[in-house]
């Protein structure tokens, strides 16, 4: 159940691969269908990270992919499934994440995933026959994420899962990365090997303004007002009122009681 998410991005990229403008729209609906579904379960607070990475993500596409060219798509647009496929890499992850596995062995995940990612980002600097800079200081800026963040065992799941599409997508050619992009100097793989860090910052800005949009949401936008806080009397019951003075009784036995029970 939780690799159900990342299982339909990988066919819609498997998809694409022949697909026309109008079949690629297609797929994009199907995408969008498939990340609403899987929104349903969730509360109300996920709900809003998610809209929050779509949004921060697409953002990021567009820069990456249109503006400064690091990757291009295979009709060098942007894919109508790119924007919701994020939201269900971050799904994904996140499930991974809030598994019992994952719980019982999370350190033995974030030093297996510096292991994998340290040993990829070498590599990519030394043996392989495209020179990978780029990944490896995005390499080093995942390693940070995972070391000094309050959630390194999602951005460890996170690396599993974009390591995998992005060798998978790179492979059935639905994008190519630039070997040296035309707005960036350093030299890259396809993929780079940290690219994982990208998609860590954008779950990263999502845990940070997932709240703020879903208070925007129900403030603004729904009219549910913020519930005020109340007298003290209202908060804690075993006070009376302000309104009512109190009232004295005669001790009716030496007996101790709970201030809240009643006689």
């Amino acid at each position: 159940m939780a690799i159900g998410p990342s299982h339909i991005r990988a066919a819609a990229l498997l998809v694409d691969r022949g697909a026309d403008p109008v079949g690629e729209a297609a797929i994009g609906a199907v995408t969008w269908g498939a990340l609403l579904l899987a929104c349903r379960g969730l509360d109300p607070l996920d709900r809003a990270r998610v809209a929050a990475l779509v949004l921060v993500a697409t953002v990021g596409e567009v820069v990456g992919s249109q503006v400064f060219e690091w990757y291009t798509y295979r009709r060098h647009d942007l894919p109508a499934f790119v924007p919701p496929g994020h939201g269900l890499v971050y799904l994904a992850g996140l499930r991974l994440a809030r598994g019992s596995f994952v719980r019982d062995h999370a350190r033995a995940l974030t030093r297996g995933t510096l292991a994998v990612g340290g040993a990829w980002a070498l590599a990519g600097v030394t043996v392989m026959t495209r020179a990978d800079v780029a990944g490896a200081l995005c390499m080093s800026l995942l390693a940070v994420l995972i070391l000094r963040s309050r959630a390194p065992t999602l951005y460890a799941c996170m690396f599993a899962c974009v390591a995998l599409l992005e060798l998978y997508g790179t492979a059935v050619g639905t994008w190519r990365w630039a070997e040296l992009g035309p707005n960036f100097a350093l030299p890259a793989g396809n993929p780079p090997s940290g690219i994982a860090a990208g998609y860590c910052l954008f779950d990263a800005l999502a845990l940070r303004l997932g709240p703020r949009l879903l208070r925007l949401w129900r403030t603004r936008l729904v009219g549910v007002p913020r519930r005020p806080l109340g007298t003290v009397a209202t908060l804690i019951p075993c006070l009376p009122s302000s309104s009512t003075p109190p009232t004295t009784r005669p001790p009716t036995s030496p007996r101790r009681s709970s201030p809240c029970a009643r006689e």
